[in-house]
């Protein structure tokens, strides 16, 4: 009869497609696992695994036995978390994935409110792109993650979700905005036109100029960046444009100091928008319950003038 154990190394094996990858992941050895298959299977009369050079691949009835394997894993994680929410019990650890922007500017102020005042949350926070934070909620590798898109592409992300297995819920929209700073030559005109940003070189983030509209058909796109902090850097030095959403606004030195400023004499009208995603495979725990509460009034408070 196939045990726990037994259960999570062949959920592992097959996940990595490797016996050793699986043995360092679950910090056992190589031969620990070998073993402990090559005796299921004997006990199954079953082959589970065909082992190669290039690594083990799941036979046809491996892989039913696999499928088996992860709803026992499932169903016990379903009762430990059941447990918990019954005692109502706050400790535990929350893995959150976030786009960089949306933690620099909101979530990093829930993390530590978190720490100061329930120390028995324990927080387990990364940030990456929307394409691996959906692949890590698929996965069961995270517990909530932050993705931010532009409103107008909220169809295509919702579209890429499994609806029965992910849930989204939006917490924040705000506008994608013009920045420059201090001392451009722009902010000593009385009235500004197409042709006048026309002059200066526009630099954004890849993702939003991947998908971006651009409704004012601005020609002078110079460059894309991976983050945010890089641009506010090259702004507060040069002549170039930034375009970037408002969230940006939100605790950052550059901006409460005045070293970059926001254009608003001219819109673009568009909206960029983030959300919460979590897997419905699992009942939500009291902790990530206090965790999403705490973004959503977080985020109903914020007022960008």
């Amino acid at each position: 009869m196939m045990n726990l154990e037994q259960s999570t190394y062949l959920v592992e094996v097959d996940k990595y497609k490797s016996i050793t990858k699986a043995a360092n992941n679950l910090f056992v050895s190589q031969s620990t696992i070998s073993m402990s298959i090559a005796h299921l299977e004997k006990e199954l009369n079953i082959i589970i695994f065909k082992r190669s050079k290039t690594g083990v691949t799941a036979t046809a009835n491996g892989k039913k036995i696999i499928t088996y394997a992860q709803n026992i894993l499932n169903e016990l994680k379903n009762m430990n978390e059941y447990a918990i929410n019954c005692s109502n019990n706050l400790a535990s650890t929350i893995k959150i994935t976030s786009a960089p922007t949306f933690c620099n500017s909101i979530l990093i102020d829930i993390v530590t409110e978190l720490l100061t005042t329930t120390p028995e949350i324990h927080i387990d926070l990364k940030e990456n792109n929307n394409e691996h934070i959906i692949q890590n909620i698929y996965n069961g590798e995270i517990d909530i993650g932050i993705i931010g898109h532009l409103c107008d592409s909220k169809d295509r992300i919702l579209n890429n979700l499994d609806k029965k297995s992910i849930s989204y819920e939006e917490f924040y929209c705000g506008n994608v905005n013009l920045y420059l700073n201090k001392n451009h030559p722009l902010l000593y005109k009385n009235s500004i036109t197409l042709q006048d940003l026309s002059n200066y070189p526009l630099v954004s983030h890849q993702y939003l100029l991947k998908h971006w509209t651009n409704p004012l058909q601005l020609k002078n796109l110079a460059s894309e960046f991976y983050n945010y902090e890089s641009i506010k850097i090259i702004i507060q030095n040069s002549n170039l444009i930034a375009i970037m959403p408002d969230i940006i606004e939100i605790n950052d030195y550059s901006i409460n100091a005045g070293l970059i400023v926001r254009l608003s004499e001219v819109e673009l009208n568009t909206k960029v928008c983030y959300g919460c995603i979590r897997s419905l495979k699992n009942d939500i725990l009291p902790a990530e319950k206090k965790i999403i509460d705490l973004l959503k009034s977080k985020c109903d408070q914020i007022y960008i003038p």
